[in-house]
């Protein structure tokens, strides 16, 4: 299973900090900039689900301050 799979079903089992966890070594290991962003829109959802929505709006802004997609 893939961290991003590890990341959902952490999710789906209510351990949202496993979750967190999980999608930001999803994060480090993305292969390429689609990769890198989809995880990170997942990493931001996981933070606002556990209402940390001040960090999921730092990390969204982090990643279109990256501009990954225009690789």
């Amino acid at each position: 299973m893939t961290l991003l799979g590890v990341a959902w079903s952490a999710s789906k089992r209510g351990d949202k900090t496993e979750a967190i966890l999980h999608e930001r070594r999803a994060i480090s290991f993305a292969r390429d900039p689609f990769d890198r962003a989809l995880f990170t829109l997942s990493l931001a959802q996981h933070l606002k689900s556990e209402e940390q929505e001040e960090e999921a709006y730092e990390v969204l802004v982090a990643l279109s301050d990256e501009r990954v997609l225009s690789e």
